[in-house]
């Protein structure tokens, strides 16, 4: 999963663990940058998109949203560890 184009990946909470746990591990070709304007888009295709918006459970749009938030407020080019394992813990539940 670390060679793909962001700009392909389905907007699902499945891919958002997945390239959450791929920059938790470094193991990205992608940036942080790059991830974070992913979220960026799911988050406006969300509010388009009828069948994306009933198919996104609250949780995963937050956690989208809370990336996408902290990314415009601290003008990041890199996530920290500890932000990371907090959104894979909220994703996952525990």
């Amino acid at each position: 999963m670390n060679n793909i184009d962001l700009s392909k990946m389905v907007f699902n909470r499945e891919n958002l663990i997945g390239l959450l746990a791929i920059l938790d591990k470094n193991e990205n070709v992608f940036t942080h940058v790059e991830f974070a304007e992913w979220c960026g888009s799911y988050w406006s295709e969300w509010r388009r998109e009828q069948e994306l918006y009933e198919s996104t459970d609250k949780q995963t749009i937050n956690v989208v949203d809370s990336i996408y938030y902290y990314f415009l407020k601290y003008k990041i080019d890199r996530f920290e560890k500890v932000k990371i394992k907090e959104w894979i813990q909220m994703l996952s539940g525990n």
